[in-house]
């Protein structure tokens, strides 16, 4: 019992320490991608083919 409880505190301090950075990379990663994409998209057609 006194186990599960310190996972379940332990599992709770992990997640909060990491929501923030993660938070931070998630976006970052967004960004990328939308740019990536929003470049794909706009990328004349005629390089392409």
């Amino acid at each position: 019992m006194f186990y599960q409880a310190a996972m379940i505190k332990f599992k709770h301090n992990t997640m909060r320490a990491i929501q923030r950075p993660l938070f931070k990379w998630t976006s970052i990663l967004y960004e990328f991608v939308l740019t990536s994409k929003h470049f794909y998209v706009n990328e004349p057609k005629g390089k392409v083919t």
